[in-house]
Protein backbone atom coordinates (compact mmCIF):
# COMPACT_ATOMS: atom_id res chain seq x y z
CA UNK A 1 0.00 0.00 0.00
CA UNK A 2 2.82 2.35 0.68
CA UNK A 3 4.71 2.11 -2.18
CA UNK A 4 1.33 2.38 -4.13
CA UNK A 5 1.06 5.85 -2.12
CA UNK A 6 4.96 6.72 -3.11
CA UNK A 7 3.96 6.18 -6.40
CA UNK A 8 1.01 7.84 -6.91
CA UNK A 9 3.27 10.86 -4.72
CA UNK A 10 5.79 10.75 -7.34
CA UNK A 11 3.89 10.77 -10.54
CA UNK A 12 1.84 14.46 -9.00
CA UNK A 13 5.21 15.39 -7.96
CA UNK A 14 6.56 15.05 -11.31
CA UNK A 15 3.14 17.35 -13.27
CA UNK A 16 3.80 20.34 -14.20
CA UNK A 17 2.15 22.96 -12.08
CA UNK A 18 -0.69 25.38 -13.84
CA UNK A 19 1.66 28.18 -13.73
CA UNK A 20 4.54 25.98 -15.29
CA UNK A 21 1.72 24.90 -18.18
CA UNK A 22 0.87 28.44 -18.37
CA UNK A 23 4.49 29.90 -18.85
CA UNK A 24 5.13 27.47 -21.19
CA UNK A 25 1.99 28.24 -23.30
CA UNK A 26 3.15 31.74 -23.29
CA UNK A 27 6.60 30.86 -24.70
CA UNK A 28 5.45 29.03 -27.88
CA UNK A 29 2.32 31.35 -28.36
CA UNK A 30 4.84 34.41 -28.88
CA UNK A 31 6.39 31.77 -31.79
CA UNK A 32 2.81 31.58 -33.53
CA UNK A 33 1.69 33.63 -35.63
CA UNK A 34 -2.72 33.03 -36.23
CA UNK A 35 -3.91 33.19 -39.55
CA UNK A 36 -6.58 32.30 -41.82
CA UNK A 37 -4.83 28.96 -43.17
CA UNK A 38 -3.68 27.96 -39.82
CA UNK A 39 -0.85 28.64 -37.14
CA UNK A 40 2.24 30.28 -38.44
CA UNK A 41 5.91 29.83 -36.93
CA UNK A 42 7.37 32.67 -36.56
CA UNK A 43 10.56 31.42 -36.75
CA UNK A 44 11.03 29.38 -39.73
CA UNK A 45 6.85 30.32 -41.66
CA UNK A 46 5.73 26.50 -41.66
CA UNK A 47 1.99 26.84 -41.50
CA UNK A 48 0.17 24.12 -39.23
CA UNK A 49 -3.66 23.65 -39.36
CA UNK A 50 -3.77 22.55 -35.62
CA UNK A 51 -2.41 24.30 -32.82
CA UNK A 52 -1.23 20.68 -31.26
CA UNK A 53 0.76 20.08 -34.12
CA UNK A 54 2.54 23.63 -34.18
CA UNK A 55 3.39 22.88 -30.30
CA UNK A 56 5.48 19.70 -31.31
CA UNK A 57 7.22 21.66 -34.19
CA UNK A 58 8.53 24.27 -32.01
CA UNK A 59 9.09 21.34 -29.15
CA UNK A 60 10.65 18.76 -31.58
CA UNK A 61 12.05 20.50 -35.02
CA UNK A 62 12.12 24.01 -35.31
CA UNK A 63 15.82 24.90 -35.74
CA UNK A 64 16.96 21.84 -33.86
CA UNK A 65 18.47 18.71 -34.81
CA UNK A 66 17.27 15.13 -35.71
CA UNK A 67 17.06 13.36 -31.84
CA UNK A 68 16.16 9.84 -32.94
CA UNK A 69 19.01 7.62 -34.65
CA UNK A 70 18.16 4.34 -37.01
CA UNK A 71 20.07 1.60 -35.41
CA UNK A 72 20.44 0.14 -39.19
CA UNK A 73 22.37 3.28 -40.80
CA UNK A 74 22.95 6.70 -40.57
CA UNK A 75 19.58 8.10 -40.84
CA UNK A 76 18.47 11.07 -37.94
CA UNK A 77 14.62 11.96 -37.54
CA UNK A 78 13.34 14.70 -35.28
CA UNK A 79 10.00 12.46 -34.64
CA UNK A 80 10.10 8.65 -33.77
CA UNK A 81 7.34 8.31 -35.76
CA UNK A 82 9.29 9.41 -39.11
CA UNK A 83 11.74 7.01 -37.82
CA UNK A 84 9.75 4.21 -37.50
CA UNK A 85 8.32 5.00 -40.97
CA UNK A 86 11.45 4.76 -42.69
CA UNK A 87 13.03 1.72 -40.88
CA UNK A 88 9.83 -0.38 -42.29
CA UNK A 89 10.27 1.56 -45.39
CA UNK A 90 14.06 1.62 -46.08
CA UNK A 91 14.97 -2.16 -43.88
CA UNK A 92 11.65 -3.45 -44.52
CA UNK A 93 11.49 -4.33 -40.36
CA UNK A 94 8.18 -4.71 -38.78
CA UNK A 95 7.68 -3.64 -35.32
CA UNK A 96 6.41 -6.09 -33.38
CA UNK A 97 2.98 -5.83 -32.01
CA UNK A 98 2.05 -4.26 -28.71
CA UNK A 99 5.82 -3.21 -28.21
CA UNK A 100 5.95 0.58 -26.87
CA UNK A 101 6.12 3.35 -29.57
Amino acid sequence: FMAAQEAVSAHRDSQETPSEVMERTSIYDSLIAFEESGFRCTTCNKVYKHKTSIYKHIKYECNKEPMFQCHLCEYRAKRMSTLRSHVYLKHKVVPLPGKAR
